[in-house]
């Protein structure tokens, strides 16, 4: 997911509104984290407490986590055995 279209070498863009996680005795911030769920090798399904939705919605300060959303979606049409590659295969097949 990382590398479909563009790269993030460093793993997933961190929420929009998390600038820098705090450490001390006394403060300990929930770390948002990213998951995938797999159904045999398979990634089906994304899970995040990053908030991209939120950030999608607004109009200045979201590139990293818009960029992060296409990739999902260029991930998941690029699958074998995606919908888009049936239809590509499909498609391909009608024309030959």
């Amino acid at each position: 997911i990382y590398h479909s279209f563009y790269d993030f070498d460093d793993g997933p863009p961190p929420k929009r509104t998390q600038e820098r996680l705090v450490h001390s005795r006394d403060f300990h911030p929930e770390v948002p984290f990213l998951e995938g769920i797999f159904l045999g090798e398979r990634l089906v399904a994304i899970f995040t407490t990053k908030e991209y939705g939120r950030a999608w919605e607004k109009e200045f300060r979201n590139e990293p986590q818009l960029q992060m959303g296409v990739n999902l979606v260029v991930f998941a049409l690029t699958q074998q055995g995606s919908i888009a590659q049936q239809q590509i295969d499909f498609y391909t097949e009608q024309n030959q």
